[in-house]
């Protein structure tokens, strides 16, 4: 089963492992991204960062949106990263339908401006948002888990 969707533009850190991880009890981390699923040293460094317990794999948009069923329907809890509402967004356009997603971690970069609630975001970024909302997919502002979860109703 898929127990949390998120977006945090440092993918997996401390507030992932310590807070996310612990908190949801998952045994199986998927980072969605291209370019870190391309990138073998990267995707060792996360998972040297993960308990040895917990799997950890990288994966293309596409690989995800190919195997989004059966993750959906697996009885191991799965915690899906994005680093950027893009990126959610291309696997969403080739099928993914999460219910919720969480915002977590979009801090200042090029290109970025502050946007709401602690968080900042490209005018990309914010379109984005307002089109996956648009298509019933719930967002919340949550940075760790016992955190009182902020819904963006009204907001993008």
């Amino acid at each position: 089963m898929i127990s949390l969707v998120r977006v945090d533009d440092r993918l997996v850190h401390a507030q992932v492992v310590v807070g996310w991880i612990e908190y949801l009890r998952c045994l199986h981390v998927v980072v969605v991204d291209d370019a870190v699923a391309d990138d073998p040293d990267r995707v060792e460094l996360f998972r040297m960062v993960v308990p040895q317990e917990v799997e950890l794999d990288a994966m293309s948009t596409g690989t995800l949106a190919a195997q989004w069923d059966e993750m959906a329907v697996s009885a191991d809890p799965v915690l899906l990263l994005f680093a950027n509402p893009l990126s959610l967004e291309s696997s969403v356009n080739l099928g993914i339908r999460p219910r919720e997603v969480n915002l977590g971690g979009m801090h200042v970069a090029p290109g970025r401006h502050s946007w709401i609630h602690g968080l900042y975001a490209s005018d990309t970024e914010i379109a984005s948002i307002r089109k996956m909302t648009g298509m019933g997919i719930a967002f919340e502002i949550r940075t760790i888990p016992t955190a009182k979860p902020r819904e963006l109703d009204g907001e993008v």
